[in-house]
């Protein structure tokens, strides 16, 4: 997990949590990533990448996460479109005036600061395997989105400063094994469960046969 210690004049503090930190950062160092405070039109500005942002984490990030643990094709297709379905009605709207970035802007802003990282995973994962090939078909559906997702990924060199693809598949097919071994075990004791309980049932059934 990220961290960041903070000592300025009296502050002595430790952040945690990279949205944390950013949103910190951007605060603290004033730049094109967000308008500064202090109008009503800056206001509403950092509201919308506020409000993009916990949509794309909630609806999108956190719904693709979930169909990287399914192993059934069916299933796992179904999630993936449900969640574009998502991107259509719920994204792309809020990226119509990215002009190539949020918002219009020219420039990297917060909202590809802090949901960038995200998209960059998300189509590493699906070249590399680890999701299902159909996915980049099924971007087709989403113009807007998709022409955005590609400024993010082509056109923002920092994300790979950080971002070490051998390493990071390396550990997401680890801890996709550790969850898949942990669900397999937890359906090998239900049964296991189930099966005792038909067994004790049928014991009882064979005793009161017997009186």
């Amino acid at each position: 997990m990220p961290s960041l210690h903070v000592q300025y004049g009296r502050v002595d503090a430790l952040l945690t949590e990279s949205a944390t930190i950013s949103r910190f950062l951007a605060d603290a160092f004033p730049s094109h990533l967000i308008p500064t405070a202090g109008s009503v039109e800056s206001a509403l500005a950092r509201a919308r990448i506020d409000f993009f942002v916990d949509t794309y984490e909630v609806k999108i990030h956190d719904h693709g996460m979930g169909m990287m643990r399914l192993t059934n094709d069916a299933e796992r297709e179904a999630h993936f479109d449900t969640m574009v379905d998502t991107i259509k009605s719920e994204i792309e709207p809020m990226l119509e005036d990215a002009a190539p970035f949020f918002a219009g802007s020219k420039t990297p802003t917060l909202a590809e600061v802090l949901i960038g990282p995200f998209v960059l995973r998300a189509h590493t994962y699906s070249r590399s395997g680890l999701t299902p090939p159909f996915i980049h078909e099924r971007y087709s559906r989403c113009p807007v989105y998709w022409k955005w997702a590609q400024e993010v990924i082509e056109n923002i060199p920092s994300f790979y400063v950080t971002w070490d693809e051998k390493e990071g598949l390396a550990s997401v097919k680890v801890r996709m094994a550790e969850h898949r071994a942990m669900v397999r075990k937890q359906v090998e004791a239900e049964r296991a469960k189930i099966e005792a309980v038909a067994e004790k049932s049928k014991g009882e059934q064979v005793t009161g046969a017997g009186v």
